[in-house]
């Protein structure tokens, strides 16, 4: 179906999946680590691209056995906090901070706050790296206004 092969393993409560999943490629490189509560994503999620870490977020399982859950958000304006009923058949959702990663460096380069899989904050970070900032420093040095003059002007004096 165009998706990479994967397996995954970890703990069953009640034949339902439970506690620290891992999700793996077939040459065994990790992919994601997720917790569940009763087959339900509930918990901080990693997400790897080739082994390398690219996201890191947190799911807000809710409860299977009601039709509605009650979830505490906070108003953005007034910083109020109020209690939201939400939909049992949704499963789970995203529900606080989640951080993006560039996988070749490490560096941070998105975060996003949710509050029952509502997207309430996003801000991109620009990194620079050494590299990058070894090229700038070059370029600056070589600014006609930051060349140090090579010839003194001397001054002559006609008596």
């Amino acid at each position: 179906m165009g998706e990479p092969a994967y397996s995954e393993f970890g703990n069953y409560k009640d034949d339902m999946k439970s506690g620290l999943w891992y999700r793996v490629d077939r040459e065994g490189v990790i992919m994601a680590t997720e917790n569940y509560w009763r087959n339900v994503l509930n918990g901080t999620a990693q997400y790897y691209d080739n082994g390398r870490l690219i996201c890191i977020g947190t799911y807000r399982g809710l409860n299977p056995d009601n039709k509605l859950d009650s979830v505490w958000i906070t108003d953005i304006d007034t910083y109020e906090e109020r209690l939201v009923m939400v939909p049992s058949e949704k499963g789970s959702m995203k529900h606080g901070i989640w951080r993006y990663y560039d996988p070749v460096t490490g560096h941070m380069i998105r975060e996003e706050e949710y509050q029952v899989d509502d997207l309430i904050y996003k801000k991109d970070f620009e990194v620079i790296t050494k590299s990058d900032s070894l090229r700038v420093e070059k370029r600056n040095k070589n600014l006609p206004h930051n060349k140090k003059n090579k010839t003194k002007a001397t001054k002559t004096f006609g008596y």
